[in-house]
C-alpha cells in the first residue's frame, strides 16, 4: 500500500515536474490525509527520490538534475541568467522559478546579483 502510493507520487511528479504540496488534488488522488501525505514525502525525501524546494514545492531528484544540466549549458554561453531566462529554461511560471532559484542560491549552485544569477559550481 505504502510502496504503491510512493511509486504513484513519483510518477505523478515526473509528469507534472513541479507540484505544490498544498495541492488538494494530490491528497485526493493519493487518497491520503495530510498526516500520511507528510509521511510519504519524508520517505521519498530520505531515499533521495524527491527534493523539497520550499515548504510548498516538491520535484523529483531526476528533474532537479536535468535542471542543473540545463542551467550549466546556459552558463557555458552566458555569464548571467535572468529570472525570465530561467523560466524559459524550466518552462514554468515565476511561481515555481523564483523558489527554485532561491533553492539553487541556498545550495551554492548559483548566486544572486541584483535580479540575475551567476553560476558558482
Amino acid at each position: 500500500e505504502l510502496k504503491t502510493k510512493t511509486d504513484f507520487l513519483i510518477k505523478f511528479l515526473e509528469e507534472k515536474k513541479f507540484v505544490s504540496v498544498s495541492s488538494k488534488e494530490l491528497l485526493d488522488i493519493l487518497k491520503v490525509d495530510i498526516k500520511n501525505f507528510k509521511i510519504l514525502l519524508d520517505i521519498l525525501i530520505n531515499t533521495n527520490k524527491i527534493i523539497k524546494i520550499d515548504d510548498d514545492i516538491i520535484i523529483t531528484i531526476s528533474y532537479y538534475e536535468k535542471i542543473i544540466i540545463s542551467i550549466k549549458e546556459f552558463f557555458n554561453k552566458n555569464s548571467l541568467m535572468s529570472v525570465t531566462e530561467f523560466k524559459n529554461i524550466i518552462g514554468f511560471s515565476r511561481k515555481y522559478a523564483v523558489p527554485l532559484l532561491e533553492f539553487l542560491d541556498k545550495n551554492k549552485i548559483t548566486c544572486r546579483i541584483d535580479n540575475n544569477r551567476k553560476l558558482i559550481k
